[in-house]
């Protein structure tokens, strides 16, 4: 904190850790989702002690004196109307966190023209009015977050064109929110990036953004028709787009590189997905109601154990190349009904792990030689594929090396009702119908795992 004893000594600086709770614990989950927004650190004096005054937070709105101001601490503004903000235009340097919430008046947030850093976050939310943020076009220093969540009349946010770095980035439940702004510089984040559910927003772009240290969430975002990060090589945690309805491609994800876990779901306009960076730890690509094609490029490669799952896209035709994956911890194709051929991972040889399996594509006609370069696989299922011949299953098996029984039937002609069941107390129902719902069907009865 920043201290002067008497008005013509230099300012002494003494670290002090801040963790505050400002919001009111009906929004408690919110800010337990937020993790660290609330705390602080100082760590020096960036202030000018010749051209800054040094105030506490509470006199930044009782009588402040003349000039530019430093506030120590956290600075909140709550309960403000818009004739109490004008101070604000002198506030250079906020030590800890700067909070405006629950202003239920206040309808537009004045630009901050001197606001160089924030020791803390920057959060904006359960403003019931606020229409427009104005901006922090000096602000270069963020050392925590930037969260925007819960305005619900919001519909422009502008921050400034200096960031470089932050520690985590929060946009959600702003159901007007349109424009977002001022971020033209940001390079990296280092934590969480979520923009999730906001409902009117139509376009994002973060042009710069190039890693990001933790999770990238884009979810539930009813218009987003476009997600732009052209400069994005690293996500250290997950990357998911999920419940975005409107959007229309993942090309604005061209330069990624690397991505731990890779979620992309229920994002009903998406026709294409051409996959261009290494396999990560983690692939699902299930529930997107108009994707016709999933294509692997040549020089995609396996970084690491891998699980891939391509589950429930009903217009999926092909799952074309992969060719450079030798070796997947799981690959499970099902329940894509138009799905005709996987004429991908043809340099596939090994699926060790967690199971092979492409069951209920009722389309499904292999080709024929699929999977040639494929030497062992564990817990193989290839079942309910109405349209695939046996003989094409019976020719991939035969140069396979299946570790345990695989499970297999009930493809085209057939009818298969094995009984005894081959399978007793694996946690799997290979009955009809189960007490987790519908089973395979491959079996007559199998009480240990159906009841």
């Amino acid at each position: 904190m920043l201290v002067r004893r008497d008005p013509k000594e230099p300012l002494v600086c003494v670290p002090r850790v801040l963790c505050t709770l400002p919001m009111r614990a009906r929004r408690a989950s919110l800010w337990g989702l937020l993790g660290c927004a609330c705390a602080a650190q100082l760590a020096g004096c960036d202030s000018d002690p010749d051209g800054c005054t040094a105030v506490e937070s509470a006199a930044v709105w009782a009588g402040p004196p003349d000039g530019p101001l430093c506030v120590l601490g956290d600075l909140t503004v709550e309960g403000r109307s818009a004739a109490e903000l004008d101070v604000l235009a002198r506030v250079e340097e906020v030590a800890g966190s700067l909070l405006v919430h629950d202003n239920p008046t206040l309808k537009q947030l004045p630009a901050w023209p001197a606001l160089r850093r924030i020791g803390g976050s920057l959060s904006i939310s359960a403003n019931a009015e606020l229409l427009a943020v104005g901006g922090f076009p000096a602000l270069s220093e963020l050392v925590e977050g930037l969260y925007v969540a819960e305005n619900p009349k919001l519909v422009t946010v502008a921050i400034g064109d200096e960031l470089q770095v932050v520690g985590a980035v929060f946009f959600a439940l702003n159901p007007r929110l349109t424009e977002i702004s001022g971020l033209s510089a940001l390079e990296r984040v280092e934590r969480d990036v979520h923009f999730t559910d906001d409902a009117a927003l139509a376009a994002l772009e973060l042009s710069t953004l190039a890693e990001v240290g933790g999770n990238l969430r884009v979810d539930e975002n009813l218009a987003l028709r476009a997600a732009r990060f052209p400069s994005l090589r690293s996500v250290t945690g997950i990357w998911s787009v999920r419940h975005n309805p409107a959007l229309e491609s993942l090309a604005g994800f061209a330069a990624l590189e690397r991505v731990e876990q890779a979620y992309i779901e229920d994002n009903d306009a998406l026709s294409e997905i051409v996959w261009t960076t290494e396999v990560p730890a983690v692939l699902d690509i299930s529930d997107n109601d108009h994707l016709e094609r999933v294509e692997g490029g040549p020089a995609v490669r396996l970084a690491r154990t891998t699980r891939v799952t391509l589950a429930r896209n009903p217009e999926l035709r092909d799952i074309e190349g992969f060719a450079g994956v030798v070796a997947l911890d799981k690959l499970a194709i099902e329940e894509n009904t138009a799905l005709v051929e996987v004429s991908g991972w043809s340099g596939l040889a090994t699926v060790p792990g967690l199971g092979f399996a492409i069951t209920r594509n009722p389309a499904l006609t292999g080709p024929d030689g699929w999977f040639p370069a494929l030497e062992a696989a564990s817990d193989v299922a290839i079942f309910a594929d109405l349209a695939l011949e046996p003989a094409i299953v019976a020719d991939l098996l035969a140069h396979v090396t299946v570790e345990g029984t695989p499970r297999v039937g009930d493809n085209k002609g057939e009818s298969t009702s094995l009984d005894p069941c081959p399978w007793p107390g694996d946690g799997i129902c290979d009955g009809t119908s189960g007490a987790r719902g519908p089973g395979t069907g491959l079996c007559v009865l199998d009480l240990e795992d159906c009841e």
